[in-house]
């Protein structure tokens, strides 16, 4: 009996450092307004509105959602650490070869890279260039979008790579799936968004 005391209160201790580690390397909800210019993190909530994204694209252009009103916007958000990122990149490629003439469509695939060009101050990715090295690797040709300021991974609370945002034409939010999607999966999300 008192072996297994011993062994649940280890349990215990080591399951509450370990959190106690984890919360303490996230940054404080303060610190992250305060990098987006807000009042704290959004969720995003299916039926509401998408929070906006500030993005810049591989030539340093910026891209908001706004750029995309009236379509229906699917977000793939991934890291190039991430293995089943990589693993349903080819997947995600198919799809996009699909859907990419539809002019009802826009696919965007958004990353944090750590380049102090984008102004992240919690980025979760390597450098631009390592990151468009993976994208060429994995033979997508579907454009790689970079988080501006904690833009997206902040206001859309990302905690899980990949995540999957499906958005409809009107702005609300369709969808939305943490983790790696079957491709019938994301095909259903896209053609249920409205």
């Amino acid at each position: 009996m008192l072996k297994r005391l011993l062994l649940c209160s280890s349990c215990l201790f080591l399951l509450s450092a370990c959190s106690m580690a984890e919360q303490q390397s996230l940054p404080a909800r303060e610190e992250v307004a305060e990098t987006q210019g807000d009042n704290g993190l959004q969720t995003v909530v299916e039926g509401q509105k998408a929070p906006e994204l500030n993005l810049m694209d591989q030539d340093g252009n910026s891209v908001s959602l706004a750029d995309y009103t009236g379509k229906k916007v699917y977000i793939n958000f991934w890291a190039s650490w991430c293995k089943p990122c990589l693993k349903e990149m080819p997947q995600l490629e198919k799809i996009y070869q699909k859907y990419k003439d539809n002019p009802d469509y826009a696919f965007l695939s958004v990353t944090s890279p750590s380049d102090a060009k984008f102004a992240n101050a919690y980025p979760v990715d390597e450098t631009q260039e390592k990151i468009l090295a993976t994208a060429k690797k994995a033979g997508i040709t579907y454009p790689v979008f970079f988080d501006h300021k904690d833009s997206a991974i902040g206001s859309y609370t990302i905690r899980a790579f990949p995540s999957h945002v499906f958005i409809n034409s009107d702005g609300t939010v369709s969808k939305v799936f943490a983790g790696e999607l079957a491709p019938e999966l994301i095909e259903a999300g896209l053609e249920a968004m409205k």
